[in-house]
């Protein structure tokens, strides 16, 4: 009985290790509702926002407002 209850604890434990190191390709937020302002991100003069790297192709539009065009897209990398 304890090596059953030993193997049933260790295969639990072993696909929740596995799951948690599963990469998350796709997010399950929503986009939020446009214009996306955040007020006061920096909160101290001279903050910098260093470098930022892309992980997926993104297009640039005319405007934020109904009715927009892409102009342009950023490369991933």
């Amino acid at each position: 009985m304890a090596h059953l209850r030993f193997l049933v604890i260790s295969c639990l434990g072993l696909s929740s290790l596995v799951a948690a190191q599963a990469p998350a390709d796709k997010s399950t937020t929503a986009e939020p509702l446009l214009p996306v302002t955040d007020y006061k991100a920096c909160p101290f003069e001279g903050c910098t926002f260093r470098k930022w790297i892309l992980i997926k192709d993104v297009a640039l539009y005319s405007t934020w407002k109904e009715g927009r065009k892409p102009v342009a897209t950023v490369k991933s990398g």
